[in-house]
């Protein structure tokens, strides 16, 4: 054992999305900790911050994206991770994969090994549903959410404050966003959400109610 132990390599999934026969699912292997983003003062708010911008990619990270339908069939993908640690899953979903009622998040599950053994870590995934009429496809920073982080490194310096020292639910919003955006999608919040957990090594989904 070395005198310093390394952070593990561990799985970041960004928001995905799918609809009745397509699924795509990006997210990043990183050589860093898993963020505390409920921790609470400055200083561990610097430091989850921090462990964030600089986290490590990792190269070469074998994948795993698990998926079950509800008749319970399961299936599974397999990608690795690039030279920068990304990876993304393009799936041809097989078979009958309807949307649901209302818009909704699936939460999937990505799974990759270390030298801990297997670990694993949940993704969601947005589904329209059969009753949407409209989507809206946006970036977020700077758009919706101030970051302080364009426009040179004079406003770098200017906010650092703001990018090093606020966790992202004490991020500003761009003003009369939710506003705008709440208006393209006819103002209502859609909080179902469309579980997939791991029980006794298979894939098992439900609804909440």
């Amino acid at each position: 054992m070395g005198l310093f132990r390394r952070n593990p390599v561990r799985v970041q999934p960004f928001f995905g999305y799918r609809s009745r026969d397509r699924l795509i699912v990006t997210g990043r292997t990183l050589r860093s900790r898993a963020p505390e983003f409920d921790t609470a003062g400055r200083w561990r708010t610097i430091r989850v911050m921090m462990s964030q911008f600089f986290a490590k990619p990792v190269a070469g990270v074998g994948v795993t994206l698990c998926l079950t339908r509800e008749d319970g069939q399961d299936f599974d993908y397999a990608v690795a991770s690039d030279a920068k640690g990304y990876f993304q899953f393009e799936i041809d979903l097989e078979g009958d994969w309807p949307y649901p009622e209302s818009t909704a998040w699936e939460v999937v599950r990505l799974g990759w090994k270390t030298r801990e053994g297997h670990q694993s870590v949940i993704g969601h995934v947005l589904v329209p549903g059969a009753d949407a009429q409209i989507g809206v496809i946006s970036d977020i920073d700077d758009t919706i959410m101030e970051t302080g982080i364009t426009g040179g490194l004079h406003n770098v310096v200017r906010n650092l404050k703001r990018i090093f020292a606020q966790m992202p639910q004490e991020r500003l919003l761009v003003e009369g966003a939710d506003v705008f955006y709440g208006a393209i999608g006819g103002g209502r919040l859609f909080l179902e959400e469309h579980h997939v957990g791991c029980h006794g090594g298979r894939l098992v989904s439900r609804h909440d109610e």
